[in-house]
């Protein structure tokens, strides 16, 4: 494993950390002596930044996280979002789960759909009460007294604009409850008003082969301002890998616009797979080849997906001649 400095501070974190959105599994599979195996797993494996979020798994993702690390607490980094939530039609809907299970392979067909009408359900509310109760309620489900990097979950630009909840999350820092203080955003445009916040510590953003705006328009100045950026799904949600089946993509992204563009640059940067390097590993190890990203989030959909991600570390690095190539395939030069 390598480490690199999160930001301008005197902390390091591992550049790859594990997101933990599907920790715990969903409706469709739960195995939580799995996630608790892959925590301790990535672990060994060297791995320190650990993400999460109140609302992944409705808490169930940090419950995980803390039982994984209770014993090791200062020896991991725990990242955690709030001002996200969900409707109560959805908190209803979600707290059903358990009773669907049973009927999981009946609604496989309509896996798209289920997953489209969940995030239809989805709220935001950054005020000083609901962040403060969110922490509060994180901390317990975590068992700790401090989250090393609390981030507000996809705040609207107009919230990252006024910066209110700067008073809250300050005031939780000054009595130790968070450490550092990031954002994680739904865009470029977002990424660069939340810059605008000099208490800020952290950003975190979609950027892969197939979203590359960020490198040259977000992370030099964040780099100025001694912002650590954290990339997450580095695989084009699925899209940059060997998956012959449906993808996350597919499920969020097709009849979007732009989506069959994505698709053609993904399949046209497949040369980069080779008998030394998966798919999956090309496309991490092109994000730790760039300059001024400080992590790169990968999922936990398995453990073998774990184990192929990390192997990425070990593939060989991409050569200038394969980086032109990328670039020409996704900028269309």
């Amino acid at each position: 494993m390598m480490y690199r400095p999160f930001g301008n501070s005197a902390c390091q974190t591992s550049v790859l950390g594990l997101g933990g959105a599907a920790l715990g599994g969903d409706l469709f599979y739960v195995d939580e002596k799995e996630a608790l195996r892959t925590l301790a797993i990535a672990m060994e494996r060297g791995i320190t930044f650990f993400d999460t979020a109140d609302i992944y798994q409705m808490g169930v993702s940090e419950r995980l996280i803390g039982r994984a690390f209770r014993h090791q607490r200062q020896k991991v980094f725990i990242a955690t979002k709030g001002g996200a939530r969900f409707t109560p039609l959805g908190t209803a809907a979600l707290r059903l789960r358990p009773l669907l299970r049973p009927a999981a392979p009946l609604l496989k067909p309509f896996k798209k759909r289920l997953l489209r009408a969940k995030n239809s359900q989805r709220q935001t509310d950054f005020s000083d009460r609901h962040l403060t109760d969110a922490l509060h309620s994180s901390l317990a489900r975590l068992g700790t007294d401090y989250v090393d990097l609390y981030q507000l979950h996809h705040p609207s630009r107009e919230v990252l604009r006024t910066c209110e909840y700067q008073k809250t999350l300050g005031r939780l820092k000054r009595e130790g409850k968070i450490r550092f203080i990031g954002v994680s955003c739904d865009s470029v445009e977002d990424a660069l008003v939340a810059l605008s916040n000099p208490e800020l510590d952290a950003i975190q953003l979609r950027i892969s082969m197939l979203d590359q705006r960020a490198i040259s328009a977000l992370i030099p100045e964040s780099n100025r301002r001694g912002v650590a950026v954290i990339a997450r799904q580095p695989l084009g949600r699925g899209l940059l890998t060997d998956a012959s089946s449906e993808t996350k993509a597919e499920r969020l992204e097709s009849g979007n616009a732009g989506y069959d563009q994505r698709l053609a640059h993904a399949r046209a940067l497949r040369f980069l797979a080779t008998d030394s390097r998966t798919m999956a590993q090309s496309a991490i190890r092109y994000l730790l080849q760039v300059p001024g990203i400080s992590l790169v989030l990968i999922g936990m959909s398995s453990l073998d997906h774990l184990q192929e991600d990390l192997g990425a570390l070990d593939a060989p690095e991409l050569n200038a001649r394969e980086i032109a190539r990328v670039e020409s395939i996704v900028r269309g030069t």
